[in-house]
């Protein structure tokens, strides 16, 4: 009794914990995309439905901005929070680092979806762009299952770990 050392650190034997990174899934990643597109197409719908009846040209593009913007400004924040979109985070996925660190917000929203959106756009006005949206989704079935914006941002898509009961 007179070794024991009240200061000294507690002894306990700790599992191993596993670090190991699981890829999302293809079927993941799209699901994830598509639930995207659906929020942001039933927002804009509508703004759409709120604002141009009768508004006009001018109640239409209100619409749309509000449309957009609501769903855009919950994505903004939910990057920040969880690094993950509204239909990344409803599959169980989000985005880190290739080497499994997190991702910093910068990264994800000016090296992995502004080259993402600005084709997507520029690709209305010059459709010859939209191959180079179509490359990028193609580089999907390679084995690391990185999209093209992914090599750009040095992200992976990674399935979140779920909560032991």
């Amino acid at each position: 009794m007179a070794d024991m050392n009240p200061y000294a650190a507690p002894k306990a034997v700790v599992d191993d914990v596993s670090t190991e990174i699981e890829l999302a899934t293809r079927r993941q990643r799209l699901n994830a995309a598509v639930l995207d597109g659906l929020v942001i197409g039933v927002c804009v719908a509508g703004g759409i439905l709120l604002f141009g009846r009768g508004g006009g040209p001018a109640g239409i593009i209100a619409g749309t901005t509000l449309g957009m913007a609501i769903p855009a400004a919950i994505n903004l924040w939910m990057l920040h929070r969880f690094r993950a979109t509204i239909g990344k985070r409803s599959t169980g996925i989000r985005m880190v680092r290739s080497d499994g660190s997190e991702a910093e917000l910068w990264r994800l929203i000016f090296l992995r979806g502004l080259p993402q959106w600005l084709l997507s756009g520029v690709g209305r006005l010059l459709p010859i762009l939209n191959l180079l949206v179509l490359a990028d989704v193609l580089f999907i079935f390679g084995k690391p299952r990185r999209c093209l914006h992914d090599y750009i941002a040095d992200t992976i898509v990674v399935t979140v770990p779920k909560p032991d009961k």
